[in-house]
């Protein structure tokens, strides 16, 4: 029997294990030399042409290069390590692409607690971390029966950017997929895309300053810019729009006319700054179920009223036209909300007018009505010609069809005619269409018939002060 010597055999396999090594971010110390320079620059005026000192004299290059790096995506290091430092980054970076705010993640800073035991955990590697992409990203899902059909600037571009606080190294790393599927330096990309930052800052910094369109528009104007090669740059005032000024103008107003999230405290606050500043004003507290009243009216427009609105008071929604005296809101236009508004009105200010012109809604008719008739001479009511033709030219197109301008030609005598009583030439015309269309007649003996003396010449007593004197009608 012979003995086996004791071998050890050998792993056929050796396992060999290697530390992933940790990216490296080497330090940039110039942010610029490896973010662009801006794309809008400012172009100085001749010194032999005059033009407002806050004009826009900004100008986009087109037709330059991309960025490359050694890798993709490229990480670096800036310098700097707060918050702020990542904002001025991220600002350099919107100078030339608008990119769009994807992400922002936030890490509370670690605290050491006495008697605690630590629970163990993977430690968060950042205090902060941005993330942009580029606008163009994303894949534009078109909805059904949509009317838009401008192109989509999605393009599905995959670039985008990081900034983080490194918690071990206490600095902002960079993280940059640089590459992009479109030349966003193209004229189309300019004329398509987002204003640049800077541009929509400036249109902000004048609205803000209570400039209108009007006085933009003004500023906009450099022709020694508009003047120059369309291959070297553009100017930015080509792609200032007046709807883009419009939306910032009725952002601001709806920013500073609310004082708070309730609406109806919001008025209340309004109500008592304008009481301090010597308003006449009226906000009732209980409206009965009809919402909420507003209206105010300054010394002026009271005085203004008293002196000169003795003949007739325009109760309707105004458009640039006649003198407002008065600014009423009300979410309801029935009866009592307008009856409060007249009432209040007139026992604020003593003032009652010849004559009351509003358009053809019985409402105004009833609340006109109603205020007025315990006096001994009450104020005439006259409904606006262009309101009652309007209705009338409607009606008679949806119910007489190719005889309605005949039916028009009719009415207009019972408008115009002032030397015949029209209650008398009706039962002719009311005749000669019930054989078209009763329903027609019905409808005209109950809306306009009834109601005759609101709107046919022959009725108005004060048709010369309404008509040849416009300075004496005043909106309500």
């Amino acid at each position: 029997m012979t003995s086996t010597p004791n071998l050890k055999r050998a792993c056929p396999f050796t396992v060999l294990y290697t530390k992933p090594q940790t990216p490296a971010f080497p330090l940039i110390h110039d942010i610029y030399e490896v973010v662009p320079l801006p794309w809008t620059q400012v172009v100085p005026a001749p010194a032999d042409i005059y033009v407002h000192p806050n004009a826009l004299r900004l100008v986009r290059k087109i037709g330059g290069t991309l960025p490359a790096f050694p890798a993709n995506p490229y990480l670096f290091t800036i310098p700097g390590n707060t918050r702020d430092d990542a904002e001025t980054f991220v600002t350099a970076m919107q100078a030339t692409i608008y990119w769009t705010k994807h992400r922002e993640t936030k890490n509370q800073h670690a605290t050491i607690t006495p008697r605690v035991v630590n629970k163990g955990g993977r430690p968060p590697e950042f205090h902060f971390k941005l993330e942009f992409q580029c606008p163009r990203s994303g894949i534009h899902i078109v909805k059904p029966n949509s009317r838009k059909s401008a192109p989509s600037q999605k393009c599905d571009c995959k670039s985008w950017f990081s900034i983080s606080h490194h918690v071990k190294t206490d600095s902002l790393r960079v993280v940059w997929r640089w590459d992009h599927n479109h030349d966003p330096y193209s004229e189309d990309e300019v004329s398509t895309m987002r204003t640049p930052k800077v541009i929509a800052n400036w249109i902000n910094e004048r609205v803000m300053s209570g400039l209108g369109w009007a006085s933009i528009e003004k500023l906009l104007s450099c022709p020694d810019l508009f003047s120059m090669e369309v291959d070297a740059a553009i100017p930015e005032a080509h792609y200032v729009a007046y709807d883009q000024v419009r939306y910032l103008i009725r952002k601001q107003i709806r920013v500073l006319s609310k004082k708070d999230d309730n609406v109806i405290k919001s008025i209340s606050l309004w109500n008592n700054q304008l009481i301090s500043e010597g308003f006449n004003t009226y906000f009732p507290t209980s409206t009965s179920g009809t919402g909420f009243i507003f209206a105010f009216q300054s010394d002026w427009q009271k005085n203004m009223l008293i002196k000169h609105g003795a003949s007739m008071l325009m109760l309707d929604a105004t458009h640039n036209t006649g003198l407002p005296v008065c600014w009423a809101f009300t979410l309801s236009l029935a009866t009592e909300p307008l009856s409060q508004i007249l009432t209040w009105l007139h026992d604020s200010t003593g003032y009652t007018p010849l004559a009351v012109m509003s358009d053809c809604a019985l409402a105004i008719r009833n609340a006109v009505r109603g205020v007025y008739r315990n006096m001994e001479s009450p104020p005439k009511h006259y409904w606006c010609l262009f309101h009652v033709l309007k209705a009338f030219t409607a009606n008679a197109n949806m119910h007489l069809a190719e005889r309605s301008a005949e039916a028009l030609a009719d009415f207009y005598r019972l408008v115009y005619e002032d030397d015949i009583n029209p209650e008398l030439s009706w039962p002719l015309m009311a005749a000669k269409w019930s054989l078209v269309s009763p329903v027609f007649v019905a409808y005209v003996e109950q809306q306009w018939i009834a109601n005759i003396q609101h709107w046919s010449m022959y009725y108005r007593i004060v048709r010369s002060i309404a008509t040849r004197t416009p300075h004496h009608n005043h909106h309500l």
